[in-house]
């Protein structure tokens, strides 16, 4: 269990990183900016911070911060798995409520957990969630069903703390997942939303059926472990696929050990790598949006 101190130091470091106030902008839809992750791992590896509870996390909240100073809104989706590997962690309630604050600080709008955090336990999650909400009461967790795969759909009215008047709705899937049955849900649902977005924990191909079969999304979100190639052949055959030119399918790849950062701003995909993620790149996705 973490000591008084390390909590202390951990706040300071998230907090200084994340609580820079935007300008503020009136905005279209298209001007959303959209930072995903996925397999995050509770980033655990070192960090510039005096103390590394959660490694990474602080790098991430510096990115967060150059994005607020847009004045555009952000929208954060971590996509799982959340925590890391059981044998890492040696108090699994700790670190769901230093995750989950964490988190919350930095304003994570949706926290998709993946399977091998669904096997933790409910009560780890639900510590992981009370500590989320106490931070950040805008954002949302979703956990898969039980047997990890199915679907849930969740709705952002003020998807940001600076409460933009920009409505998002999110279909979270688990695959595997009939497409048939997600088509049949789509052709129910008739609200209204600046921008749709399907989350996919994983799965390739579940993302190529949904976006054969629906041209329902603004846009898809990927997180996978496939290869770089096979991540980007799919992504250009889709997204010029007949029927759905000009929509987006992202591939939010944060992968524990080689840590892929991807950035969706408006409807361009910008690649960010640990080696590259400095103001030169903030600026050139603030620039597209402009």
């Amino acid at each position: 269990m973490f000591s008084p101190k390390i909590w202390g130091l951990l706040f300071v470091c998230v907090a200084f990183y994340t609580q820079v106030p935007a300008t503020g902008s009136e905005i279209t839809s298209t001007e959303l900016i959209l930072i995903a992750s996925a397999e995050s791992r509770g980033e655990i590896d070192p960090c510039d911070c005096p103390v590394q509870p959660l490694g990474g996390l602080p790098r991430r909240a510096s990115l967060l911060r150059e994005v607020r100073d847009s004045g555009h809104p952000a929208v954060l989706i971590e996509l799982g798995e959340v925590f890391p590997p059981a044998y890492q962690m040696s108090n699994s309630f700790t670190w769901a409520a230093a995750l989950g604050t964490a988190y919350g600080f930095m304003g994570y709008n949706l926290v998709v957990f993946g399977d091998e955090d669904l096997a933790l336990g409910k009560a780890v999650l639900d510590r992981f969630q009370a500590a989320f909400v106490a931070e950040n009461p805008y954002g949302k967790v979703a956990v898969p069903p039980k047997g990890g795969a199915g679907y849930s759909w969740i709705r952002f009215d003020a998807p940001t703390r600076d409460q933009q008047d920009l409505s998002l709705s999110f279909l979270v899937v688990w695959p595997p997942v009939n497409p048939s049955e997600i088509a049949v849900l789509l052709d129910r649902y008739h609200e209204q939303a600046d921008m749709k977005i399907a989350v996919i924990h994983g799965n390739l191909v579940a993302a190529k059926g949904l976006l054969a079969d629906s041209t329902f999304f603004d846009h898809i979100v990927v997180g996978d472990g496939s290869k770089f190639d096979e991540v980007r052949r799919i992504n250009r055959t889709s997204v010029s696929g007949p029927g759905i030119r000009g929509r987006t399918l992202s591939f939010a790849r944060l992968i524990y050990g080689s840590k892929n950062d991807w950035i969706v701003a408006g409807y361009r995909l910008v690649p960010v790598t640990p080696d590259y993620m400095d103001d030169v790149v903030i600026s050139e996705v603030i620039h597209e949006l402009h």
